[in-house]
């Protein structure tokens, strides 16, 4: 469709990238304890691969070459499967330039690799909404609760880099169905097999899901006038395709020993896991689907699916309302996915549990957040249709802004009344708790978008200004909140902060031959019961350069890094704890088990 022309400032803001920064910005700023604070460190997964790219980038700076292992923190095994889990495609050209210009500050250049991510993200997302909408800014409004609501400080894998690229393979994958052309589908595959480095390997199981769902039903909505294209073009693309996914699987088939080792619940020669892990892992569930809603953490898992009111009101304004075939076919993946990712309460998930290959995959529950990226599309489907209703006359306007109303009402109270539980009928009391501030302003921002929306004289930039304006007070409010809760857990000195970002040959030289093949769960079981404390704290060791499968580093190193890491040990062990004999807690030493 064709696009509406705009001059100045208008123009400019109508260009994809100028659109993408300047929300990557909002973010940035937002984000500012990962990003701008000289206290905090990414932690949990965030950290485990900020140290999986100190390592590297610090091997690379100083030698030019990856690593062939990992001494620090993860049991001196080979790096393959590491440098796949956590350097993504961006990693590499940020090193080189990282080397070229002699950075030694890891963590400055792990930041830019993930801000371009975000970028990239950003714009993916741009082009695919404007293959679905008229308007630029309706496709702007649908981008901006994705932005708003990406966690980087805490669980990037989970939160972010496993859809981050999805947006861009799915503008290929519906580029191939509106033209026939190989090569875009080609490009699709390319994407695909690019998002597996810097993420689970075992996560293009659920690509390969997605796509073959978004496939099949947008063939069924479009076959009528599909051709296939296969030009010299496409040859040429698709064998250098080919290429590219030959040698990506190789590299991730060449490493998968390294996959057991850092995921537990997997038979060790199969590596497969059983259908209760499969099943129940990541604590998911028709309830934690409602996260998407009331913005705040239903289980114990420290990540969240939370999307802003508007958002969330647009999208339940446009399934009631929009019947276009190529809508229904996103909604209709959109439902699969959804559902899949229920768990113990999907049939979707038990039948594809049986289908071979599948049975690698856990973190279902986790995984909403693909469901949540289609959410937001869907609400741009709803924006978009408002502002045709305009467009249409002032009698189409106003019956579409009454349903709306409704909607945002029916929300409001909905939300009104899981409040209301939760402070009273659990018994709480506690209004100042963060699921009780975060559900008040859910609740509020549908009463804002409810009462805009009623106001007869109501015009349609208005109403994009008071949309734009609740994404960004209440994702901004989210990203302060989520970050502020995990990175207060753990604080250091600014000179703590430099020394462990600091690119630096590693102090230990790892002497134990190279294996064939890993004891994994004997080695696992004889950490216990040190394996939360490894699991929770192991980028932590790993930037500071202690081996906990070393047990030669002094309490004093520890005490010079980081007096915080003292206490760490003595809390999690007991008052006597000293880090020289956390080796003990593998009953075996690391060189006597490999």
């Amino acid at each position: 469709m064709a696009k509406a022309t705009r001059t100045g400032w208008g123009d400019l803001m109508a260009r994809p990238p100028v659109l993408v920064l300047v929300l990557v910005f909002v973010f940035f700023a937002f984000s500012y304890r990962f990003f701008l604070s000289e206290a905090h460190l990414p932690l949990h997964d965030t950290g485990f691969i900020f140290q999986i790219f100190k390592i590297a980038y610090s091997n690379f700076f100083f030698t030019g070459e990856l690593p062939e292992w990992i001494p620090q923190g993860v049991f001196g095994y080979q790096t393959h499967f590491q440098n796949i889990f956590g350097l993504g495609p961006l990693s590499y050209p940020v090193m080189a330039l990282g080397k070229l210009f002699g950075v030694l500050d890891s963590l400055a250049l792990f930041k830019v690799v993930i801000l371009l991510e975000v970028g990239v993200f950003g714009f993916g997302f741009l082009r695919l909404a404007d293959e679905f909408f008229e308007n630029r800014y309706v496709s702007l409004l649908a981008l901006a609760p994705l932005l708003m609501t990406i966690i980087v400080i805490n669980q990037i894998t989970f939160m972010f880099r496993i859809v981050y690229l999805v947006p861009l393979m799915t503008y290929f994958m519906l580029g191939f169905f509106r033209s026939g052309k190989v090569w875009k589908l080609m490009m699709a595959a390319v994407v695909v097999f690019a998002a597996l480095f810097g993420t689970n390997s075992y996560f293009v199981i659920y690509y390969a899901i997605y796509g073959v769902v978004f496939c099949a039903a947008f063939y069924v909505v479009g076959r009528k006038n599909f051709h296939l294209v296969i030009d010299r073009a496409g040859v040429l693309g698709a064998v250098a395709a080919l290429c590219f996914v030959g040698v990506c699987s190789y590299l991730v088939l060449t490493s998968i020993d390294g996959l057991a080792f850092v995921v537990t619940d997997r038979d060790p020669v199969t590596l497969k896991v059983d259908l209760e892990t499969f099943l129940n892992y990541g604590g998911g569930g028709v309830v934690k689907m409602f996260e998407m809603l009331v913005a705040a953490p239903l289980a114990t898992l420290d990540v969240t699916f939370y999307v802003p009111a508007a958002a969330f009101v647009f999208a339940v304004y446009g399934l009631f309302r929009e019947r276009d075939p190529i809508f229904l076919a996103l909604v209709f993946v959109f439902v699969v996915m959804l559902v899949l990712t229920w768990g113990r309460y999907s049939l979707v998930a038990y039948a594809l549990y049986y289908i071979p290959g599948v049975s690698y995959l856990r973190h279902l529950g986790l995984l909403l957040v693909l469901p949540k990226v289609l959410l937001c599309l869907i609400a741009g489907f709803g924006i978009q249709r408002i502002v045709n209703a305009a467009d249409a006359g002032a009698e189409a306007f106003d019956k579409e802004r009454r349903f709306l109303a409704q909607v945002a009402q029916f929300a409001a109270l909905a939300v009104t009344v899981v409040l209301g539980a939760t402070i009273f009928v659990a018994g709480t009391l506690d209004w100042d708790s963060p699921r009780a501030i975060l559900l008040a302003m859910s609740a509020a921002g549908f009463v804002v978008i409810a009462v805009t929306v009623s106001k007869s004289n109501l015009k349609i930039p208005a109403l994009l200004a008071v949309i734009a304006a609740v994404i960004v007070v209440q994702g901004g409010v989210y990203l302060i909140r989520i970050n502020t809760q995990f990175s207060n857990g753990y604080a250091f000195s600014p000179s703590v902060k430099e020394e462990i970002s600091r690119a630096r040959i590693y102090p230990f030289d790892e002497t134990r031959p190279v294996i064939s093949t890993h004891p994994r769960h004997d080695l696992w079981q004889a950490f216990k019961p040190g394996n939360f404390f490894f699991v929770n704290y192991v980028g932590l060791y790993g930037a500071l350069g202690l081996d906990l499968c070393f047990p030669v580093a002094s309490q004093e190193k520890v005490a010079y890094f980081s007096p915080e890491v003292g206490d760490l040990v003595v809390h999690q062990f007991g008052p006597d704890a000293d880090v020289r004999q956390l080796g003990a807690l593998h009953k075996k030493s690391p060189d006597a088990v490999f």
